[in-house]
């Protein structure tokens, strides 16, 4: 079946990041079978403006819109540029009556490199660029150019300065063109839709609701207070801690897709839900969330979520005036807790409303995998993996916007007409706020997701520690123990599988582990798995992160001005500067506590947190 193609790709080739100050070299669009070399960025900006398609792709338009800000800016179009933490998902761009192509990120459909996604493209896979044939011509042009002492930068310039080079460069742009432009087009027969949504995430939901035959929208004006907030409540995320600091002979779990496998084995709540009488016998209901007073006691590893500083906690003790769902509280009465029950709301129905769902998707990805599909692999896993935040997603949206002031009065208006609020920010940009009326909420669904997935997860460390076995760390659907489960490991959805390095070793001979997202392993065979959440990585080594324990861990690299902080006009929007980190370690950061100079931590009081 053929798909709409309404829709163009573009990218660029720009100086490296570690020159300063970048430039834009060559760009192209292609649409209609047809490209548009462009030698500035003015050219550039042109073709852009006059493309007729609905959208304009580029794989990572962070990077690539950073050239287009102070040229629209000058030309007096309006952008609406809708970010996402700090990348731009979507620009809109509009100058008085005209709409233009609105452009948007594929990286935001699939976050992966475009040559991972690109190799079972039918036609075109991305390219690496040849240096030594272009260094070969240079030097046939240029005998004199001393490539010993120029920078990437000047290589790339004096390569464009000949036809034939220049060839190579163009033909290597095109043909990054053609490969993201079938990638997308992959997406949309793997989807089989003629419209993409704006992210996986969107894509997935809207894949769910086509099978999904319950009712799930819980209609927020029945109640009189936030019925959504009290959802958010009892939302928590996944579970990642440090048990032990150092381990020998471990083996690293992951649970095959940990979320999709719950959503699929469980039942959920469907239906209206009702405020109970908190004297009334809730067993009868299939599920419920409630404000309690909960009393736990305590044991080495509980599973009794608490939120303190934006951290997630697991202690036990006294919690007055919580909120937690029925899969939580059951499991703390399994555990012998006191609980008094404030508030109850409770649902009637249940169902098992992701069974076709997960089922379709995860046989997709289990035929790709065997066929070595890498794209195919990447879609079926993002489309189910991406669903289950979906559900309670934020429904205050920020975009930063340009507008000039010819324009401004009416373009404000036009974004009140909608119920945007537009606030200045600095000079001609301005923070455009739309805060939905929430009439329907199903961040419920969320939060017995987690749950669920944080339960089996705090199942399995209990098998462990009941086997007499120790667990060193998890991470939300891992788990780094020294218990042999390999013969219970396969592809079935929801079991255990084991973690290798890169040449498929199993065991790991020695492991340090400091912090939450911070650890080293080092394999039988030598090879070192690094994880230092917000620093590169392929600099440091095992000894390196045991030293962290008293020697601070730097780290100093480059990197691109990012869409906030241009917009702030704290940086020039192609300006490249120089970062420093430093990571110490401080046992006061650690979700567990020691006792008696124990090499063990224990659980937190909530009193201590």
């Amino acid at each position: 079946m053929k798909y709409d193609t309404n829709y163009a790709v573009f990218d660029f080739e720009t100086t490296p990041i570690e020159t300063g100050v970048q430039k834009f070299l060559i760009g192209a669009i292609y649409y209609d079978n047809a490209f548009f070399i462009a030698e500035n960025i003015d050219t550039m900006l042109d073709y852009i403006l006059q493309c007729p398609k609905e959208y304009c792709f580029a794989h990572n338009i962070s990077y690539d819109y950073r050239f287009l800000i102070n040229p629209l800016r000058d030309r007096k179009i309006i952008q609406d540029i809708l970010i996402t933490n700090s990348d731009i998902l979507r620009v809109k761009l509009s100058n008085k009556n005209i709409t233009f192509t609105e452009l948007r990120d594929s990286f935001a459909l699939f976050r992966q490199p475009l040559s991972k996604l690109s190799e079972n493209n039918k036609e075109y896979s991305k390219k690496e660029l040849p240096f030594k044939e272009i260094c070969q011509i240079i030097l046939e042009n240029n005998p004199k150019f001393d490539f010993g002492n120029k920078e990437a930068i000047e290589l790339v310039e004096e390569g464009l300065k000949y036809q034939k080079s220049r060839e190579i460069y163009i033909d290597y742009l095109k043909y990054d063109c053609l490969s993201l432009f079938e990638v997308i087009q992959n997406y949309q027969e793997f989807l089989e839709k003629d419209k993409l949504r704006l992210t996986v995430a969107s894509n997935s939901m809207r894949e769910f609701r086509e099978y999904n035959q319950y009712k799930i929208d819980i209609n927020t004006d029945r109640f009189y207070n936030d019925i959504d907030g009290l959802f958010r409540k009892t939302y928590f995320g996944g579970r990642t801690e440090v048990f032990r600091n150092y381990g020998k002979n471990l083996f690293y779990y992951d649970f095959n897709s940990l979320y999709p496998s719950v959503m699929e084995n469980n039942y959920f709540p469907v239906g209206e839900i009702y405020e109970a009488s908190i004297n009334e016998d809730i067993s009868d209901y299939p599920f419920y969330i409630a404000n309690i007073d909960i009393d736990l006691s305590y044991s080495y590893i509980t599973n009794m979520p608490y939120r303190h500083n934006k951290k997630l906690f697991f202690g036990y003790g006294v919690l007055k005036n919580v909120w937690f769902n029925s899969i939580e509280i059951n499991h703390f009465l399994s555990q012998n807790a006191n609980i008094k029950f404030n508030k109850i709301y409770v649902w009637v129905d249940k169902a098992k409303i992701f069974n076709k769902f997960i089922n379709k998707y995860y046989t997709i990805r289990e035929k790709a995998k065997k066929d070595k599909n890498e794209s195919a692999t990447k879609f079926s896993k993002d489309i189910m993996n991406s669903l289950s935040g979906k559900f309670a997603q934020n429904t205050d949206f920020n975009s930063i916007a340009y507008i000039n002031d010819e324009d401004l009065a009416k373009v404000v208006e036009e974004y009140k007409s909608k119920g945007k609020l537009v606030t200045p920010l600095i000079d001609d940009t301005y923070i455009i706020t739309e805060a939905k009326d929430v009439d329907k909420t199903t961040t419920y669904i969320s939060s017995f997701i987690t749950s669920y997935a944080r339960l089996k997860l705090w199942n399995k460390i209990q098998d462990i520690l009941k086997l007499n076995g120790k667990v060193y760390y998890c991470d939300t659907d891992s788990i780094i123990t020294d218990l042999d489960f390999r013969s219970e490991c396969s592809t079935q959805l929801g079991d255990l599988k084991i973690e290798t390095d890169k040449d498929n070793n199993e065991i790991i001979e020695k492991a340090v582990f400091v912090l939450p997202k911070l650890y080293a392993l080092k394999y039988q065979d030598g090879d070192e798995l690094i994880k230092v959440k917000g620093f590169y990585t392929k600099n440091n080594t095992f000894n390196d992160i045991e030293r962290l324990f008293n020697t601070p861990l730097h780290e100093q690299y480059t990197t691109i001005s990012k869409i906030r902080r241009i917009a702030k006009k704290e940086l020039n929007s192609l300006e490249c500067y120089d970062v420093s980190k430093d990571i110490k370690y401080s046992n006061a950061i650690l979700k567990r506590k020691y006792a008696n100079n124990d090499s063990e931590p224990i659980n937190f009081e909530v009193l201590d947190i």
